[in-house]
């Protein structure tokens, strides 16, 4: 059960209303800090978990929709919380989450020498939470290496799209945008009446596939084309190289590139495609 952290007037009133969990007192974080320049993340220590964990800032008191994603929160790849942190009289409410010590995928990647077999185990381990958020009928909507922490080896997903909270997409796109070109969902660009769907977040998996292998930012040596110069290319069908001698595993995200969504893989298929691959190495 994920814990609720609460000032010792409200107890009765924070038990009622997020009865989906546990309760803990609030002196259990202790050396609470802003996380660099971002104004509604901070870090804090734990002592009932002895771990450093993260504080995001909840838009406002929402215990339905706190209590309706308790589940999504509990799968395996997907980033938990571990709580709630209030203050000022339950007016501020705060979802407590694990620190990633092994930080971001493409942190993880640049910093650690990968096998084959390694990467093909991250990838499984992204797949498998997108799986989960299809299988509940949810869309990302913005998959890529930043919102994909790695703790302990283990890839999970984060920023989901519920109403908890502010999804902070500044952190990603704000490092600039040709490092999120190859995220973005072809048919969304320059398309005012594009819609959020599942296939938008099977493009984007298919670029990390590509990523994971190659270890380099997708389209990073078109610079010279100019942003818009690449838009129109990806637009017209021009996709990043191929990578690797592996054609199955080519094979899979040129085909959650396809400029079709409709003729996109489901999650399901890319999971198992990615099983048969690893099931071949054995």
């Amino acid at each position: 059960m994920a814990l609720y952290i609460y000032p010792q007037s409200t107890e009765n009133e924070s038990k009622n209303l997020y009865h989906n969990l546990d309760i803990v007192e609030q002196d259990q974080l202790i050396d609470i800090r802003q996380l660099n320049d971002i104004s509604n993340i901070s870090v804090a220590f734990m002592l009932t978990n002895k771990a450093s964990v993260v504080i995001k800032k909840i838009k406002k008191p929402q215990p339905e929709e706190l209590n309706k994603w308790d589940h999504i929160y509990k799968h395996p790849n997907i980033v938990g919380f571990l709580g709630i942190y209030s203050i000022k009289n339950d007016t501020e409410l705060f979802l407590i989450m694990p620190f990633a010590k092994d930080g971001n995928l493409r942190e993880f990647i640049e910093s650690n020498t990968l096998s084959f077999d390694r990467k093909l185990e991250i990838a499984l381990n992204i797949t498998n939470g997108i799986r989960f958020l299809h299988k509940n009928d949810i869309t990302h909507g913005n998959i890529n290496p930043k919102n994909i922490l790695i703790f302990d080896g283990i890839a999970k997903i984060t920023n989901l799209p519920n109403k908890l909270y502010i999804r902070n997409k500044g952190l990603y796109i704000n490092d600039g945008l040709f490092e999120n070109i190859g995220y973005i969902d072809p048919n969304s660009i320059l398309n005012k009446n594009y819609k959020k769907h599942k296939s938008m977040d099977i493009y984007c998996l298919g670029t990390l596939l590509w990523e994971i292998m190659s270890e380099k930012i997708p389209y990073s040596e078109h610079q010279n084309d100019g942003i818009l110069g690449l838009i129109l290319k990806i637009k017209g069908g021009y996709r990043e190289v191929d990578v690797i001698n592996n054609s199955e595993y080519v094979n899979l995200y040129n085909n959650c590139w396809d400029g079709n969504n409709s003729i996109r893989p489901k999650i399901e298929d890319i999971y198992n495609q990615l099983l048969s691959i690893m099931n071949l190495k054995y």
